[in-house]
């Protein structure tokens, strides 16, 4: 059987048995390949894909280019009915067959983050650093095929999809190596973290925090005047309020400065301090848990509600999953492109406001939580809630609200003279364990 590599974290490389295959490969089923390994997990109608690749020709001639390529794939792959084929073509669908001689590198990315555990610190270092490095660049970089909208948004939503992933092991290795005064190791994944996004300035605050630390006051100093420069070219701002308090700092103090917050932040990652949002409707039956951190990430909003919804998707049966209505599926596929994996054609070029757009998520990914928590119970914890981007927050506060309908509790970590545990504190029950 044939070994077929395929790698799409970066520019796209499709490897049989050792040997690039990429050129041989037209851009479409080039295309199709991609998008139907990605979706490994569905089985595509055939008219759904002959839409989605050839939607401005008549249905008749999109059918005939499906064959055509579908054939020319099975051509180049080797496929025949002798061997279990990558590509099941059926009459009326199509399925990519994924077994143990086909390599995939997102999968296999997400397979070793979703493996890692904190209970043993070398070995989850390890594998946060073997799923960075198989992060090459964005997902399909630099891809594109013209007069396929619906293929192109799939392609850029996976991208933002993969990016976070990314983003989010950086951090992780960021925090570990700075706790253990591994600092120049820190300071390479915070400067990683600011060529995906250089506008960032919580990195730049943490950046400043290590150079301090490491009593290099001049660096540090530097790491601020950067941050200022960026913004001012870029967005014509000035840096926040926090810090302009780091700066202030590094100039009224020749040594060490911030050692009250690095404190805090250091308890933050120990998780010492956590809070119940106590929910008299909670039964503890056959709990699910889930842990959704919140990260230093500003102007990226909904982050933490498609977090959420991607570990759902990640954690619960999919047989449960596709019974949940497809119109409410349609306006969770507006924030997290892995929806795609449990109902096929969603169109989302309709016109809504920012509000009613935002107003429909809201809806739809509460009964989501409605609707997965009606059988079993839900645990749900969030580290560092402070972080959370605003319109999650909005949303956090709408489910506490709404307690009284859903069968689940959170358990919640951060800064308790943030303004949000006050927030929080006003209107429902928040007990300390």
């Amino acid at each position: 059987m044939k070994k077929l590599e395929m790698y799409m974290l970066g520019n796209l490389k499709i490897i049989l048995d050792g040997k690039a295959i990429t050129d041989n490969i037209s851009y479409k089923s080039a295309g199709l390949l991609s998008y139907l390994a990605v979706n490994e997990e569905r089985t595509f109608s055939r008219d759904k894909l002959s839409s989605l690749f050839w939607g401005t020709s008549s249905m008749e001639a999109a059918r005939y280019n499906l064959r055509y390529n579908l054939w020319s794939l099975r051509k180049i792959l080797g496929d025949n009915k002798k061997k279990l084929k990558i590509i099941d073509s059926q009459k009326d669908t199509c399925k990519f067959n994924l077994h143990n001689n086909i390599y995939i590198d997102v999968f296999h990315m997400e397979s070793i983050l979703k493996k890692s555990s904190k209970h043993d610190i070398k070995e989850y270092i390890e594998s946060l650093e073997k799923a960075k490095n198989i992060y090459k660049g964005e997902f399909l970089e630099g891809f594109y095929i013209k007069d396929c909208p619906e293929f192109n948004d799939w392609i850029f939503f996976e991208r933002e999809r993969f990016q976070r992933t990314y983003f989010d092991t950086l951090y992780k290795l960021s925090e570990i190596y700075k706790e253990k005064g591994k600092f120049l190791k820190s300071i390479d994944n915070l400067e990683e973290m600011l060529t995906i996004n250089p506008l960032q300035e919580e990195i730049y605050v943490k950046l400043i925090e290590i150079y301090l630390e490491m009593g290099d006051r001049s660096t540090a100093l530097y790491q601020y005047e950067r941050c200022c420069r960026i913004l001012r070219e870029e967005l014509n701002i000035s840096p926040m309020d926090e810090i302009k308090e780091v700066y202030k700092s590094i100039r009224n103090h020749s040594g060490p400065a911030l050692e009250c917050k690095k404190t805090e932040d250091k308890e933050l990652l120990e998780d010492e301090n956590k809070w119940i949002i106590y929910n008299e409707n909670f039964t503890d039956k056959d709990t699910k848990i889930l842990a959704i951190d919140c990260y230093p990430i500003k102007n990226i909003q909904y982050y933490w509600i498609s977090n959420l919804v991607k570990e759902i998707i990640d954690n619960y049966n999919i047989q449960v999953l596709e019974g949940f209505p497809k119109y409410y599926w349609k306006d969770v596929y507006r924030i997290e492109s892995s929806v795609g994996r449990i109902t096929e054609g969603i169109d989302l070029q309709d016109n809504l406001t920012v509000m009613t757009e935002k107003n429909k998520i809201f809806s739809a990914v509460l009964e989501l939580l409605y609707n997965i928590t009606k059988e079993n119970s839900l645990s749900i914890f969030i580290k560092n809630i402070q972080w959370m981007d605003e319109i999650s927050f909005d949303f956090f506060k709408l489910i506490l609200f709404k307690y009284e309908r859903l069968n689940l509790q959170f358990t919640i970590t951060g800064d308790k003279s943030h303004y949000r545990f006050k927030e929080i504190k006003t209107y429902f029950d928040l007990k300390m364990l």
